[in-house]
């Protein structure tokens, strides 16, 4: 039924409601009052579906967690307890080499929060604030009348005598009455030096790991006093080594040089950082090796026995191995740390200067729950992961130079963006930092900042990225907050890893390559004019050039020989490039 239209405009007639005109002001009107209604309706679902309250947890997976257990009450993996877990399976305070490290090197660098603890877990009692260890070649000098040290170092300084151990030392045998300053701290450290001889005949070398209370993932920080020690230990061996064999104690020259080999190898079965720390000392006793070969002064039997010795050796743990079995998880541990509410500057610490006058480190006292980054955390969990294991496929390619360029293609993806982003995103990234600058918060790195100050800048930003500019840019700022942690684990120094790696492999091979040309020579009189004359009856086979996959350069020269690794480079210098070529020089 039509109702009657009364019109109230005479150009209108009585009757039926008609319909307006397109173009009556009326018309127009309500077609405005609709689109604007629309238009708030679709405003409003925007942003209920931008802003509205978003669960930022994690999805407990192998493609993002890794590992599905053990978990914490909050359901994350705790990662800590695993890698403890895998770290102590089968460790015993007698196959264990870090109770005699520390007997050997003092409690210093231990947490003293913790050290009870510690040490009670490496079957230790209490070790003395001070007492008999290992000390190294400036605190012994110091420790010394001052007329006493100017006898022993006869004109020189404590910097020449550190400078020709670390150098010069392991190219061959000395004397005490050449270095007598060396001699005296070498007979001063008797004991510890024994100590660590010792546990390098163990087949473990772990520390109990320490969650602090103020960062929960400070593993292995502890305990890096002991790794630097470890390097001026292994100085002391092979500096005594050569000088027992001045002294015609080859089996205490051996013994010393052999304990650096077994020690590199038991430090590597630990994380990453020890497995680079292990690959450089095995460089360093290869190069003792080499010294004491061509020397001159080994018999033929002691060269078989020293070939021998060598032989039997495991060899040393891949850095990708490390990365598989440790780096991942720490990784992965940062990462969900930081879902779980930790502040990101919690896990770097800031240098401070004690009363005393030594530096110290200070964290962040930040716990769980404090700060909320609104992120994507199963996107950045999937990425890490899937950049593990690329990286680790990288690493583990046969030719070194494939190796090489598939990790620096790999570290390129994760490089930081020193530009914003184009198009659509970097308008709203500018209109975000406009935002942020309106409440003093700056949303790009602070000038001056590099490095991982830069890094951390970038994660905080890309973090506001996400909870301003809502749920159509959160997938967009948690990949770039991923690429910022992949950075800030570490994972960019892959190539060099594996070219540090095949550095320390390439110097045990020339190593056993100079003992068979040394016995070449004792039986035939002379070296041989091919470097393949030795293979079969004094070694296996004759390697290839690790670095290029070709023979490795093999020349006579006079009476001697040079032989050499193009080294790192990869180009042929002619073995006269000291810090690249690795080198082998009879004259």
């Amino acid at each position: 039924m039509t109702l009657p239209f009364k019109s109230n405009d005479p150009t209108l007639p009585d009757g039926p409601a008609p319909e307006l005109p397109a173009d009556h002001p009326r018309a127009r009107k309500r077609k405005r009052r609709r689109r604007a209604l629309l238009l708030l309706i679709a405003l409003i679902v925007y942003l209920l579906y931008a802003y509205w309250a978003d669960e930022y947890g994690i999805t407990v997976s192998p493609e993002t967690t890794y590992l599905t257990g053990p978990l914490r009450p909050d359901g994350t993996v705790d990662y800590f307890r695993a890698l403890q877990e895998r770290l102590s399976e089968g460790i015993t305070p007698e196959n264990n080499a870090a109770p005699l490290l520390l007997r050997a090197f003092g409690p210093r660098g231990v947490p003293e929060d913790a050290r009870d603890d510690i040490l009670a877990q490496l079957g230790l009692p209490s070790l003395p604030e001070d007492g008999r260890y290992f000390t190294n070649l400036w605190d012994y000098a110091d420790s010394l009348p001052s007329a006493e040290r100017a006898a022993l170092l006869g004109g020189s300084s404590v910097i020449d005598e550190y400078d020709w151990l670390v150098v010069k030392a392991r190219g061959g045998p000395w004397s005490a009455e050449r270095h007598p300053l060396l001699a005296r701290w070498l007979a001063a450290n008797d004991l510890a030096l024994a100590l660590v001889v010792q546990a390098s005949q163990r087949p473990h070398s772990r520390f109990p790991l320490i969650e602090s209370k103020q960062s929960p993932w400070r593993t292995g920080l502890s305990f890096s006093t002991v790794h630097g020690k470890l390097h001026d230990a292994v100085r002391a061996l092979t500096a005594r080594a050569q000088l027992r064999l001045s002294g015609d104690d080859w089996r205490g020259a051996l013994q010393d040089v052999l304990a650096c080999h077994r020690l590199a190898r038991v430090l590597a079965q630990e994380g990453l950082l020890e497995v680079v720390t292990a690959t450089a000392l095995e460089a360093l006793v290869c190069q003792t090796d080499i010294g004491m070969v061509t020397s001159g002064r080994l018999s033929p039997d002691e060269l078989r026995a020293l070939l021998f010795e060598l032989q039997q050796l495991r060899p040393m743990r891949r850095p990708a191995d490390a990365l598989m079995a440790t780096s991942r998880l720490a990784g992965l541990a940062f990462t969900t740390a930081l879902a779980r509410g930790y502040d990101i500057d919690a896990f770097f610490p800031q240098p401070v200067m004690s009363a005393n006058g030594e530096f110290d480190v200070v964290f962040s006292p930040s716990h769980q729950g404090d700060v909320r980054y609104p992120l994507q955390w199963d996107v950045i969990l999937r990425m890490q992961n899937e950049h593990y294991n690329r990286l680790i496929k990288a690493m583990n390619l046969a030719r070194f130079s494939d190796s090489l360029a598939a990790c620096e293609q790999i570290e390129q993806e994760v490089a930081p963006e020193e530009q914003a982003p184009t198009g659509l995103f970097r308008m709203l990234s500018e209109l975000i930092n406009w935002l942020n600058s309106l409440r003093g918060v700056s949303a790009s790195p602070a000038p001056g900042k590099t490095g991982l100050g830069k890094d951390i800048e970038r994660f905080k930003a890309a973090a506001r990225l996400s909870r301003w500019g809502g749920r159509p840019l959160r997938g967009y700022a948690s990949r770039q907050a991923g690429r910022v942690l992949l950075r800030m684990a570490g994972v960019q120094g892959s190539g060099r890893l594996r070219a540090l790696h095949e550095w320390a492999a390439m110097y045990g091979e020339l190593t056993r390559l100079a003992i068979a040309l040394e016995l070449y020579k004792h039986d035939e009189g002379q070296y041989p004019d091919r470097l393949a004359a030795v293979a079969l009856t004094y070694v296996k086979a004759v390697p290839l050039d690790r670095f290029v996959d070709k023979p490795l350069e093999y020349r006579r020269v006079g009476k001697g020989y040079l032989l050499y690794s193009v080294g790192l480079n990869q180009i042929d210098d002619g073995g006269i490039n000291a810090d690249d070529d690795i080198v082998v020089q009879v004259k």
